[in-house]
């Protein structure tokens, strides 16, 4: 038995669709989320340490879903497929031995 390979399926699919688009403009995009990102942790740290920010996480929910939906392709996508990728093959590896003896 092989191993599993999710990131190289997913680069396959992603690169010409980047490459399509223009891969500058899909790196300030992903360049954005992450600043959305941690300007929208900073600022709702910052407002809990000063008293404030007493709604919850509702100041947080839709700056990070909309900085996860910019970095996604790039960072996220490919981060999750590669643990994915990990546990798979941990499995395989384990069917592999249990069934050759």
């Amino acid at each position: 038995m092989g191993t599993v390979d999710f990131v190289s399926a997913w680069n396959n699919l992603w690169t010409p669709i980047r490459s399509a688009v223009g891969g500058q403009f899909i790196t300030i995009l992903a360049v954005i989320g992450v600043a959305l990102i941690v300007l929208s942790l900073f600022q709702f740290f910052w407002q809990r340490r000063r008293g404030g920010g007493m709604n919850g996480l509702g100041s947080l929910t839709m700056p990070l879903i909309l900085g996860a939906l910019l970095v996604a392709p790039d960072v996220l996508v490919p981060t999750f497929l590669w643990c994915a990728q990990g546990v798979v093959n941990v499995f395989v590896a384990l069917a592999s031995t249990l069934t050759t003896g």
